[in-house]
């Protein structure tokens, strides 16, 4: 069976036949609505040329029925009708369309956003039957969209990419803008990344659909392209890790809204682009199958020392600690053990799988140093780790069961180097029980028995002129992601 109903702006449902006591006895306007035709005309020219068509509003007329078996149920029922149509059911502070619903046969449904512009007027009846207790009326809505749509939205993910593996990394590099200890210092970045990927997105209406397409950060100038239609949108914008930027493509609303920022439609760079792009029916698009192309770059976050106190050389050898040094001496210099600690603010939820971590330690500028240098690299085992303070503070801490080996490369100059993987530590730290976003967690190298006089020098947060210590973590909630949503629209029913 196909039903017809009127949803209320508010949300309550009216049924116009319920096979007992309420009927439809006609319906108008469900097919194709009125065309209005743009031309211009030459002036030697007979006729018109036509350029292109605009539809106007649709009008769907009803004739309802509705019975009643007294008089007094006759008034409720007019009353109950009205009060269901009324244009002033609307709440507080809003004025929108109610919605004209179809329920065809197969139990798919058709929408339409209408507003009450004639009845019903209850008007007297003939004198030539007794009718008293029902009202047969006259209904019309009118839809100043006059495209109908499936209310059931349709989704697919156009993108997706893991944090680790599937991304194609670049060595470090130095940007010109890191303010250190009252200097413009250069300063290490994250490891840029270019996510880029197709997707077809087969769409079955007959009237085009402007979606909602919605970006996880972390990504910078995302695009997306339908590649079947030659439009495509580009954000000049940063999405943060955790950021949401919705693109709402809908007439009525056409804008670019941030989780954190909130409205930033004006960082789209083609504003003509943005208007027009649409998933496309048969045959403006062969079949329906738009192609559609995202791409855009990323920053994989890292995270630095903070403070003086948030790295360390600790001498094990006298039960020293040093605090404020511009380097920090690790090894065995020949008379000391020499160990190093960091500390770091680490924006990881509890319990989420970490994909890749490693730490980045910048050398000194001086004499090449060589020789067989070992170490042990752990995490302090806290929920919340200490910045440092006393020997006793360094070496007194519990340390993590994971820990990763690292013979050290001979260093030579001023070089990044990368410590292997210390997921499995740094895994072992956010799976506490009383581990939080935001808290700290401190990376502790421990000599491994290096050869006397093997030692490597690297810099501290209190070195004037290069980047100290620096944490990489990424995460399998941060995967920058890029989907769409539709709802199928139709021309007539």
């Amino acid at each position: 069976m196909e039903f017809t109903q009127y949803i209320t702006p508010d949300g309550l449902v009216y049924n116009f036949d319920n096979t007992r006591d309420k009927f439809l006895i006609s319906e108008t306007g469900l097919g194709m609505p009125p065309i209005e035709y743009q031309t211009q005309r030459g002036p030697f020219q007979h006729g018109e040329t036509v350029l292109d068509y605009r539809l106007r509003p649709r009008v769907i007329q009803l004739v309802h029925r509705r019975n009643a078996c007294s008089r007094d149920e006759y008034y409720n029922d007019r009353s109950e009708f009205i009060n269901y149509i009324r244009p002033n059911r609307q709440t507080v502070g809003t004025f929108s369309p109610g919605v004209f619903r179809k329920i065809l046969p197969d139990g798919s449904r058709r929408d339409l956003k209408v507003f009450l512009e004639q009845g019903p007027e209850f008007a007297a009846r003939s004198p030539d039957r007794w009718d008293e207790w029902s009202f047969h009326e006259t209904i019309r809505f009118i839809a100043h969209d006059p495209i109908f749509y499936d209310p059931t939205p349709v989704s697919q993910v156009v993108n997706t990419y893991a944090p680790f593996g599937e991304w194609v990394f670049n060595p470090p590099f130095f940007d010109t803008n890191y303010y250190h200890n009252g200097l413009i210092l250069p300063a290490p970045m994250g490891d840029i990344v270019t996510l880029g990927n197709s997707t077809t997105v087969l769409y079955t209406g007959t009237w085009p659909s402007y979606p909602t397409i919605t970006l996880n950060g972390p990504m910078e100038g995302p695009i997306i392209e339908n590649y079947s239609t030659g439009e495509k949108i580009q954000l000049n914008y940063v999405i943060a890790v955790g950021e949401v930027v919705t693109i709402n493509l809908d007439y009525s609303i056409k804008s670019v809204t941030s989780s954190i920022n909130g409205d930033i439609t004006e960082v789209v760079a083609d504003v003509t682009e943005f208007a027009r792009f649409h998933l496309a029916p048969d045959p403006e698009v062969s079949g329906g199958n738009n192609v559609i192309l995202f791409s855009a770059t990323s920053v994989i976050p890292n995270l630095f020392v903070e403070a003086s106190t948030d790295d360390a050389e600790a001498n094990s050898t006298d039960s020293t600690i040093d605090l404020t040094a511009i380097d920090l001496n690790f090894g065995n210099d020949g008379a000391h053990v020499l160990n190093i600690g960091a500390r770091f603010t680490l924006d990881v939820p509890k319990n989420a799988t970490i994909i890749s971590a490693y730490l980045a330690l910048c050398s000194i500028p001086a004499l090449p140093y060589t020789n067989s240098c070992k170490a042990k690299i752990y995490c302090d085992d806290a929920d919340d780790s200490a910045t440092f303070s006393t020997y006793a503070n360094f070496a007194g801490r519990s340390l993590t069961t994971a820990f990763t080996s690292w013979t050290l490369p001979d260093t030579n100059g001023v070089v990044v180097y990368h410590t292997p993987s210390i997921v499995t530590a740094i895994q072992e730290v956010v799976n506490r029980a009383g581990w939080a976003f935001g808290n700290h967690c401190s990376v502790i190298l421990r000599d491994d028995s290096s050869t006397a006089g093997a030692t490597r020098n690297f810099k501290s947060w209190d070195n004037l002129y290069q980047p100290p210590p620096r944490l990489y973590v990424n995460y399998a909630p941060t995967k920058s992601t890029a989907s769409m949503s539709w709802y199928k629209k139709y021309i007539g029913i």
